[in-house]
């Protein structure tokens, strides 16, 4: 009597290893990309950003004219509230928005326009990288303690930090977290 095997039952043990085996290689690869050591490779860029809208940033586009640029940092210490529309003034020559953050001993605003020239004298100044365009960063004993500012276009941005919570490497990540708000291109 000869005794025949069914290479087909024999086949799914072998297609189901192959299957986790992928399964666990995306992942492995999505973690990797999350953590930054890998590139992101679904083309999540500057040519193609994350779109963040919490309702603030809503009610702030909703008031601008649509060429008015609006970058919302992508996350800020947990310390901080949801976002607040704090000002707004969609006048066409000069428009302005400030949206804020706030901690129990801190503000985070974001700032378009209008009291951008608020500012204390820096205690010192460096070069930073806003989402690819040149910016410069503040730090002062005064208040706001931190402040970065850049250029988008014809208008003049800024992230400012008043209290004494937020270090400089804590502003410095948010600063690399900004990206557009609200489908702002």
């Amino acid at each position: 009597m000869r005794i025949t095997q069914n290479r087909g039952i024999t086949a799914i043990p072998v297609l189901l290893r192959i299957l986790m085996l992928l399964i666990a290689l995306v992942v492995i690869a999505l973690s990797l990309m999350q953590l930054g050591i890998i590139p992101n490779l679904f083309g999540t860029s500057a040519t193609n950003p994350v779109v963040v809208c919490p309702d603030a940033w809503a009610k702030a586009r909703a008031s601008l004219p649509k060429n008015v640029p609006m970058y919302a940092p992508g996350s800020v210490p947990s310390r901080f509230t949801a976002p607040i529309l704090d000002a707004v003034s969609p006048v066409s020559d000069e428009p302005a928005y400030r949206i804020v953050y706030r901690a129990p001993t801190e503000n985070l605003f974001v700032a378009l326009g209008g009291d951008i020239g608020n500012s204390a004298r820096p205690d010192s100044t460096e070069t930073i990288d806003v989402h690819g365009v040149p910016g410069q960063l503040f730090i002062s004993a005064d208040q706001p303690h931190l402040q970065a500012e850049w250029r988008e276009g014809a208008f003049n941005m800024a992230l400012q930090s008043y209290g004494e919570g937020m270090t400089a490497e804590e502003f410095r990540e948010i600063v690399k977290s900004l990206t557009p708000a609200c489908s702002s291109f």
